[in-house]
């Protein structure tokens, strides 16, 4: 399996120690739903995850991927409208491997990987075009979705997406630790 290298993995807890105090609202109203629609200690089913009940700022930064050949690769099924624009490409039907836009396909995989194999949500927080004139920082939420028939396979990853525009003066987040109650400390990488 791939590792993504800036990751924080909460498990199944919702709020891990102030967790989304931090998170931008459309984040941790998404995590709340996919939480609130989860089959007892399984997954979200994806059929519970409806497009009429969230919010219209959510929706251009979801991405909605199917795991393809148990893991190999994932295919984008929807790909929201921000997203399209941000990426300069509507990845849409296409394969990751296809559609990667990271510096290896191993890294556009890693994130992907980690959700299907853990089958817990993950963040990913990742520095975009690094010269000081055009920095963004892009922030992803992974939340692995489930068939009705097994509530523990991860089937589908629903991703929101969300980009920072950063400029020259603002300094690079510095890592922070967040202590996971039950299952020892987590790093968490914002660099």
């Amino acid at each position: 399996m791939r590792n993504p290298d800036r990751v924080l993995d909460f498990g199944g807890q919702v709020d891990q120690d102030g967790f989304l105090d931090d998170c931008v609202p459309e984040m941790r109203w998404l995590l709340n739903h996919w939480h609130e629609r989860r089959l007892g200690d399984g997954l979200c089913p994806r059929r519970a995850i409806d497009p009429n009940d969230i919010p219209v700022t959510i929706l251009p930064c979801l991405n909605v991927l199917d795991v393809v050949n148990d893991g190999d690769d994932y295919r984008y099924c929807l790909t929201g409208t921000r997203n399209v624009r941000e990426r300069h490409q509507d990845p849409t039907g296409m394969l990751v491997s296809e559609a990667f836009q990271a510096d290896c396909m191993d890294s556009a995989l890693a994130s992907y990987d980690y959700v299907k194999h853990r089958a817990r949500p993950l963040l990913r927080t990742d520095l975009l075009k690094p010269d000081l004139r055009n920095r963004r920082r892009q922030e992803r939420l992974f939340l692995p979705l489930c068939d009705s028939d097994d509530a523990h396979k991860v089937s589908s990853i629903l991703v929101f997406v969300r980009y920072f525009r950063l400029d020259a003066r603002t300094p690079r987040p510095a890592a922070r630790l967040i202590p996971a109650s039950d299952q020892g400390t987590v790093a968490v990488s914002l660099a």
